[in-house]
């Protein structure tokens, strides 16, 4: 059910020069289909499905897609192409091949983030664009002393 824009994956569709070692290239097909969606340039938020399969569907067709793959971002990918003790790749099979696994393992993580305590005051920032910190004005540099009233 997620998506990435081209940005996000766009530079392993193109660079032949991880042809060896990027499933990308490997899977000619799959990269046709990312070129198809994403130019070489422009377009950047163009958005592609995680998962082309089920794209509308929740389920645990992602970890079939990761052990084929075919992952669509290369975080996606390192999860078995990078785990040298084998501990990650053991998960992702269990949640590919056991969808009431994922299920369950899913829910247990929806509520420990429920139990993340929100930052107030100064301990975080509530950005504008997600995928950049704000920018600092001079106030901001400043240090800032409280007076307990």
């Amino acid at each position: 059910m997620g998506k990435a824009r081209c940005f996000s994956f766009r530079q392993r569709v193109y660079d032949v020069s991880t042809q060896h070692h990027d499933p990308y290239k490997r899977y000619t097909t799959f990269r046709r289909i990312l070129r198809s969606i994403c130019p070489e340039s422009g377009k950047d938020n163009e958005i592609a499905p995680l998962d082309f399969t089920t794209p509308a569907r929740f389920d645990n067709h992602y970890y079939l897609n990761i052990l084929q793959g075919e992952g669509l971002l290369g975080s996606d990918n390192v999860l078995v192409t990078q785990d040298h003790e084998g501990e990650l790749i053991g998960q992702v099979w269990a949640y590919a091949s056991n969808q009431k696994l994922f299920f369950d393992a899913f829910a247990k993580s929806i509520v420990k983030m429920g139990n993340i305590n929100v930052l107030t005051g100064n301990e975080g920032e509530i950005r504008k664009n997600c995928n950049h910190l704000d920018k600092l004005t001079k106030e901001d540099l400043l240090p800032t002393c409280r007076q307990e009233a």
